[in-house]
């Protein structure tokens, strides 16, 4: 069953369309990647579907239910939580208070309840939400202390700390060292194995797209260009034109 449907999205700014006619869907415990070259539109994609950006056209629906006017953080609370191309963290505050900070937007806790015995479960939740990213160690060092790679982890810490049901993944391994890369790679593949959410996915790195996914959509020039198994898109011979480019004759997947 989908667990997020989008039909015939566009997001554009009058008569200019960044995304027209896009109609995908995400099924429960899925993991969808969204590949394509720059300015193809995965981005807006994604910001559509998080509510970051309003459709101009067409509807989104969450659970069967039409969320097409929600906004993000209604959204959030509903179950579909995003991250970012860039680290959106509290840099002043230490990896554990960023954390909570998190659970108490996801529990709807007031300040004088955070001074009562509710802060101490929401610190051993958010301690625990440090423990799953490999970031326990960290816990009272500030955000802007850590490293860009232990900054990705922060922000997947926080995000399941809202106990999303879809998780909304915008190239989590952008500005990360070959020696970084690897570590959040593994706690992506692991929630996958969890079976616990549904997954989409922007990344630019096929090796990695081609791994985790179960379906993968390739857009291109604001429009959605085919979507299938990894190895039907590899397959497809509109995805080496349009995208992968040609090299002698074979698809040069590593471009």
């Amino acid at each position: 069953m989908a667990i997020l449907e989008l039909e015939q999205i566009a997001v554009g700014y009058g008569r200019f369309h960044v995304i027209e006619d896009v109609s995908l869907s995400l099924h429960e415990g899925e993991f969808l990647s969204i590949i394509g070259p720059n300015g193809a539109g995965k981005t807006t994609l994604i910001g559509a579907m998080s509510g970051a950006l309003a459709p101009s056209g067409g509807r989104i629906l969450f659970e069967q239910k039409d969320v097409t006017r929600w906004a993000a953080d209604k959204r959030a609370r509903a179950g579909i939580g995003r991250s970012y191309q860039k680290t959106h963290l509290f840099p002043n505050l230490t990896a554990r208070a960023n954390v909570q900070l998190a659970v108490q937007a996801r529990r709807g806790v007031r300040l004088r309840q955070v001074l009562s015995r509710v802060a101490q479960e929401i610190q051993a939740e958010a301690t625990e939400g440090l423990r799953q990213v490999g970031l326990e160690g960290h816990a009272d060092l500030s955000a802007a202390a850590l490293s860009h790679g232990d900054k990705r982890k922060l922000e997947l810490a926080m995000l399941l700390a809202l106990q999303p049901k879809v998780l909304l993944l915008d190239e989590p391994t952008a500005g990360m060292s070959l020696a970084e890369a690897p570590a959040i790679l593994d706690l992506i593949a692991g929630l996958k194995a969890s079976g616990r959410y549904s997954l989409v996915l922007v990344e630019h790195k096929l090796e990695v797209v081609m791994r985790l996914s179960d379906r993968v959509a390739v857009m291109h020039q604001g429009a959605l260009l085919t979507h299938g198994t990894p190895a039907e898109v590899m397959a497809n011979p509109e995805v080496e034109r349009a995208y992968l480019g040609t090299a002698h004759g074979r698809a040069n997947y590593g471009q």
